[in-house]
């Protein structure tokens, strides 16, 4: 038992990480089990007997296993497992609804409302809110992601409500909110790094 009100209870409290967004938390102990707790809305622990509205999704069972890493945006987590796959819970709207099926992701990266999840192959699969970078439409004010089929990108950076992906030549890729540096990214080559703030690039 943990002892900690609010907390779920665990035989093995062997934790190796600690995660949170703006008011739950999320840990993940040896075995790649996690455990929340918070606001149930925002991913937190939801009570034997709780429900959580359609419009959110409950943290993982205790009795999955295998997690190694764990991304968030302001109401939501995603977890990464040790053979690729992803599970979202939380907020739907912010990430936790929508993450994609399959396996073979290396990374998660997240921004307030959405998330970007990268394969091995640099393509990047995106969800969670569409005007902070969770499609690949684009319509007034927002710039899709890039599609699946595209590849090659090494890292992703994040503002407040837009993602900035760079491949190994320096180019860099934009999309989300417009306003927040979705959009007009440099066109060039030979970049190294990418430096954010909440609004800009």
């Amino acid at each position: 038992d943990i002892g900690v009100t609010g907390v779920q209870t665990c035989a093995l409290p062997i934790w190796t990480s600690i995660y949170s967004n703006q008011t739950a938390f999320a840990a993940i102990n040896y075995q790649g089990m996690i455990y929340a707790w918070g606001n149930s809305l925002a991913g937190g622990y939801v009570a034997p007997g709780g429900t959580l509205p359609a419009t959110h999704t409950a943290a993982p069972l205790n009795s999955e296993l295998g997690y190694v890493s764990i991304a968030s945006t302001n109401t939501a987590f995603a977890a990464l497992k040790n053979d690729g796959s992803i599970r979202a819970w939380g907020e739907n709207a912010a990430g936790g609804a929508g993450a994609p099926a399959g396996t073979g992701y290396t990374k998660i990266f997240s921004n307030q409302k959405a998330f970007a999840a990268m394969k091995a192959d640099g393509s990047i699969y995106v969800w969670g809110d569409a005007s902070s970078g969770g499609t690949t439409t684009t319509s007034t004010g927002i710039v899709g992601a890039p599609a699946s089929s595209v590849t090659g990108f090494t890292t992703i950076y994040s503002s407040g409500n837009a993602f900035a992906a760079m491949k190994a030549n320096g180019s860099i890729t934009t999309w989300g909110n417009s306003a927040n540096g979705g959009a007009n990214g440099p066109a060039s080559t030979g970049y190294k790094a990418i430096a954010a703030t909440n609004q800009a690039f």
